[in-house]
């Protein structure tokens, strides 16, 4: 994973526009603005809450110099702490579409060495997070759902079992995505807020490499992996059988 932020905004500049650069510093100062006082924003950036007060209604665009430092100063994994902290504490959690968006935001930036032009994940659990990536990527999303979504003729489709927590019973799930969705030669990166159930995503392996045989994985990347035996279990086998790397922020 990189975790230079000047990395970040080097590729930022290589990337986009200056103007483009800036509209990115404000949307990561509103995604913020949901969990941190116009008071904290001022002590977290060195900016008056005047001039914050004006980037966030949009009257004015910070500086190319400002919006470097905005973007690098918001990667930082203190302020990061920080924030999960204070909205752990006032009970919220990342089903808010604002925490979905900032942490888009830091995983991208974990994401800008990799090249990808598709973005694949559950469509019941990790929709707002694939949608947002793709969006700031400018990548195309691809949403998988349980086969009945779509006709016979409609889909690629993989069936494959998990073994209950709770009862050790097995239960057979499915997964499809639209037919035609992957192309020869696509990049494709699959994403979700943790990795819970380590059957699913290695089912969406699968299926993504079922759909175009020459399409290549490029990651797997998720907010969270908590549990780290489950992390070793996929390391095993998708880090050294695949070769695809597994990223986390947290």
């Amino acid at each position: 994973m990189v975790d230079d932020s000047s990395f970040f905004v080097k590729k930022s500049k290589d990337k986009f526009t200056s103007y483009q650069l800036r509209i990115f510093a404000v949307e990561l100062l509103r995604s913020l603005k949901s969990f941190a006082t116009y008071r904290e924003l001022s002590s977290i950036f060195n900016i008056d809450p005047s001039s914050l007060s004006r980037y966030l209604s949009g009257t004015v665009l910070p500086s190319e110099e400002r919006a470097e430092n905005i973007i690098s100063r918001s990667l930082d994994k203190k302020i990061l702490f920080k924030l999960i902290n204070k909205m752990n504490q006032e009970s919220f959690n990342v089903i808010y579409p604002e925490f979905f968006h900032f942490f888009s935001f830091y995983l991208i930036h974990s994401l800008l060495p990799l090249n990808f032009n598709k973005v694949v994940c559950f469509a019941h659990k990790d929709a707002f997070f694939g949608y947002s990536i793709a969006l700031l990527t400018k990548a195309k999303l691809v949403l998988a759902f349980n086969e009945r979504y779509f006709f016979p003729d409609k889909r690629v489709e993989y069936t494959y079992t998990i073994k209950s927590s709770s009862t050790g019973a097995e239960i057979k799930k499915s997964v499809a995505i639209p037919k035609n969705s992957i192309k020869r030669n696509d990049s494709v990166i699959i994403i979700g807020k943790e990795l819970d159930i380590p059957e699913d995503y290695l089912a969406l392996i699968t299926l993504v490499k079922r759909a175009e045989a020459d399409s290549k994985i490029v990651a797997l990347a998720f907010i969270q992996i908590e549990n780290k035996n489950i992390l070793k279990e996929v390391e095993n086998k998708v880090s050294k059988i695949f070769g695809i790397p597994i990223i986390s922020i947290l």
